[in-house]
């Protein structure tokens, strides 16, 4: 099995920031603004599987989420 896990912090920004311009541009999901997305990101990655695919991917977004947010 392919371990995925990003090393470099570089990666796990540049993968955070794609996940929320997905979000943002997808029309998906209604958002107001940049900030509205960034703010809801944990809300909409728990309610939408399409963003947070599956628990481990769940799980490392949520950690970049909150690392950026720090």
């Amino acid at each position: 099995m392919k371990d995925y896990t990003l090393r470099r912090l570089e990666e796990r920004i540049v993968i955070y920031a794609d996940r929320l311009v997905d979000i943002i541009y997808d029309g998906i999901v209604p958002v107001r603004s940049e900030l509205d997305a960034e703010d809801r990101f944990e809300e909409i990655l728990r309610t939408y599987p399409k963003y947070g695919k599956n628990e481990i991917t769940l799980e490392r977004y949520l950690g970049y989420h909150a690392r950026s947010s720090a």
